[in-house]
């Protein structure tokens, strides 16, 4: 066990929702960690689950930090409950479907060290089934917005295992600094789910910070265990698609907004027709209802972003085309 007293505290964020069969390896794991035991804490937020889960972590885990939320709050506000009760010089968000490398804070914490410009650190994540198989290294994302993980499902044959730079750090385990976290907010609970972070990723970048992928912080994921039953594909495509479209809504600049709008309206109408026929659902137009009904509330986020962003959409395109 590490005694680097100069290593800065961290706070394990485990959101919850009906991920009980996945809880004892994510926990029993967290618990293993090379990391000073004085220096990290595991908080456990749960999203009101109704399989048993928070039962079974207080008969468990008896001494874990636990939130336990009235109802499901999402991805965001959920994470947000503990983020905004919680003091602590590094967060790190990590899925309940995971269980984590003993190496895997450690190596994300002293990647971020590196230099005060970098704002959110993710891991090398594979799958929890096939341990030699890529969920994600890395993210890309191109100017629609559209973001994807690198390396998905190919075999890990050591391809990305350098830290650089990337299009976004993923919600599955993303390291935040406390000074980062006051400077640009926290996440938009609007999105109750999905593109959190493709969109605080961008907006970290308009704050002139860095984000980086860390091969060497390993963790382990079972894709979509705890979503794809409690969603379905069709809910899981409405809220990417919506929330995507409030990230460029929100993060763009007009010019670049007027710029795009022609490849923006063909491609959506396309998109749009696409779900239509193969999936059968108006979940697409679902979305558009949506960014209108609330576009009150999405340009009170535009303007606060456009006001106080210090980096110009050209510098930020250029991470956002130049992965691939």
């Amino acid at each position: 066990m590490l005694k680097n007293n100069n290593l800065p505290n961290c706070c394990i964020i485990v959101l919850n929702f009906n991920a009980k069969a996945y809880l004892e390896n994510c926990l029993k794991s967290l618990q293993k960690l090379n990391y000073p035991k004085d220096k990290y804490r595991v908080v456990f937020v749960d999203n009101a689950s109704s399989d048993g889960s928070v039962d079974f972590v207080r008969r468990m885990f008896p001494k874990l930090k636990m939130i336990v939320n009235r109802e499901n709050y999402g991805f965001m506000k959920g994470n947000n409950t503990a983020l905004r009760s919680i003091k602590s010089e590094y967060y790190v968000l990590l899925n309940p479907d995971t269980f984590v490398e003993k190496n895997w804070l450690i190596n994300l914490v002293n990647a971020a060290r590196k230099d005060n410009r970098i704002a959110l650190c993710s891991s090398k994540v594979l799958t929890m089934d096939d341990k030699s198989k890529i969920n994600y290294a890395g993210g890309l994302v191109n100017f629609l917005g559209i973001g994807w993980p690198r390396g998905f499902n190919l075999k890990d044959n050591k391809n990305y295992n350098k830290m650089e730079e990337i299009g976004f750090a993923s919600g599955a385990s993303m390291l935040i600094k406390d000074y980062v976290l006051k400077d640009i907010g926290f996440l938009d609970e609007d999105f109750f789910i999905y593109y959190e972070d493709v969109d605080y990723s961008w907006r970290a970048r308009m704050f002139g910070y860095d984000v980086f992928y860390v091969p060497s912080s390993v963790v382990y994921h079972k894709h979509e265990g705890s979503v794809r039953k409690e969603l379905g594909m069709k809910r899981k495509f409405y809220y990417l698609e919506r929330n995507r479209l409030e990230t460029l809504l929100k993060n763009y600049s007009s010019r670049t907004l007027w710029l795009m709008s022609p490849l923006l309206v063909v491609f959506e109408t396309m998109f749009t027709f696409y779900f239509l026929i193969f999936y059968k659902s108006p979940l697409k137009l679902s979305g558009f209802l949506y960014l209108i009904k609330n576009k009150k509330r999405i340009l009170e986020k535009r303007v606060f972003l456009q006001k106080n962003r210090i980096v110009s959409d050209k510098d930020i395109l250029k991470y956002l085309l130049s992965f691939g």
